[in-house]
């Protein structure tokens, strides 16, 4: 079972802008065109690199343990 600290570490490893997606979207529930407000990107960028991001932690996590890729879901990170 991936661990709390798993989650974090494999954020830590995100670019910058992939992490605030992340956090921005996952841990404070914000929507994509408020995300793109903070950040001062576009709303497309939001979702590609929110994309990418997923996809980068469901490789860093598959590693970490067997049931790493049902961590990591489309629309939410549990612990």
């Amino acid at each position: 079972m991936v661990q709390r600290q798993d989650i974090m570490a494999a954020l830590r490893r995100l670019p910058k802008r992939q992490r605030a997606v992340i956090v921005l979207r996952y841990f404070e529930d914000r929507p994509d065109d408020e995300i793109a407000a903070i950040l001062g990107v576009t709303r497309g960028t939001v979702r590609s690199q929110t994309h990418k991001a997923l996809t980068s932690l469901r490789i860093t996590l598959a590693e970490a343990g067997p049931s790493a890729s049902s961590t990591v879901s489309g629309r939410g990170v549990t612990a």
